[in-house]
């Protein structure tokens, strides 16, 4: 007897799937009964908790995995903060070989997984939210290849973050830090390289190792993500903002900021006026 090729990809069911972005809201011991889900966070803050272990804190793109019988609290940790985040959660027999597979960990600690190239996750899970919303197998059978592909591609983020004792690594998180609290000053990675007893290039090389991009476009990202949040919740003009924030050019600014969030400074601060 025949069978249709297309119920291999019957052993998933998508629960929900979303993306949320600049937004602030927060759960405390959400539990997700049944139900599995990839929650990528790749703009702003968070802070994470499962059941009673301490809390974990990022401000960099990261993914953490969501799962049955645990209490999840999660948010941004302080008020006026925000975040964007893309989810996909799912359940069904397939689980299993994601669990013995490795593809799929289930952790108490260590939850939040840096992701060197956020655009290119976010671009898959996007694709892939496409797909489910198409109501015919062939692009749920392509939901589930690229449900696959999104685990596989986290799995190999995992594997090339640097360890956690590398000699560099704490020094270089702890700069990411700084920057990112304070974006508009003026940085000298000169001197940064000789505090670290490092030439340039080489401290080059390995801040783009850890943090995934080098040192003065991480910068760049740290402005365009102050600015966005300069424009979001203050009355300043644009063309104001784009120059406190190191843009002399305001069409520069423009372009940049499109490519960061999708959207122009303008369509950006539109989603936080009350009508």
């Amino acid at each position: 007897m025949k069978t249709d090729g297309m119920t291999y990809f019957d052993d998933i069911t998508f629960v929900q799937a979303g993306n949320p972005e600049h937004h602030s809201a927060s759960c405390t011991k959400r539990m997700f009964e049944g139900y599995y889900g990839i929650q990528f966070v790749y703009e702003g803050k968070i802070r994470i908790s499962v059941n009673e272990n301490p809390p974990e804190f990022s401000d960099q793109p990261v993914v953490f995995f969501t799962y049955p019988d645990a209490a999840f609290s999660y948010g941004c940790p302080e008020p006026g903060t925000f975040r964007s985040q893309v989810h996909i959660c799912f359940s069904g027999n397939r689980v299993s070989s994601y669990l013995s597979g490795g593809l799929l960990e289930l952790r108490e600690k260590d939850l939040l997984i840096p992701v060197r190239k956020p655009h290119e996750l976010l671009t898959l899970m996007r694709d892939t939210i496409g797909c489910m919303k198409i109501p015919d197998r062939y692009h749920r059978a392509l939901s589930v290849l690229k449900l696959d592909e999104i685990l596989l591609y986290i799995a190999t983020q995992a594997d090339t973050v640097p360890k956690r004792n590398s000699k560099y690594n704490v020094r270089m998180q702890e700069l990411s830090h700084r920057i990112a609290a304070s974006p508009l000053r003026d940085w000298n990675f000169e001197k940064e390289a000789e505090k670290m007893f490092l030439s340039y290039v080489h401290f080059r090389h390995i801040f783009k190792n850890v943090i995934g991009m080098s040192p003065w476009n991480y910068v760049l990202e740290c402005r365009i993500r102050y600015a966005a949040e300069q424009i979001a919740t203050t009355p300043k003009r644009i063309s104001d903002i784009a120059f406190e924030t190191g843009f002399n050019d305001k069409f520069y600014f423009s372009r940049k900021f499109r490519e960061r969030f999708q959207k122009s400074p303008s369509e950006h601060r539109k989603l936080f006026i009350n009508p």
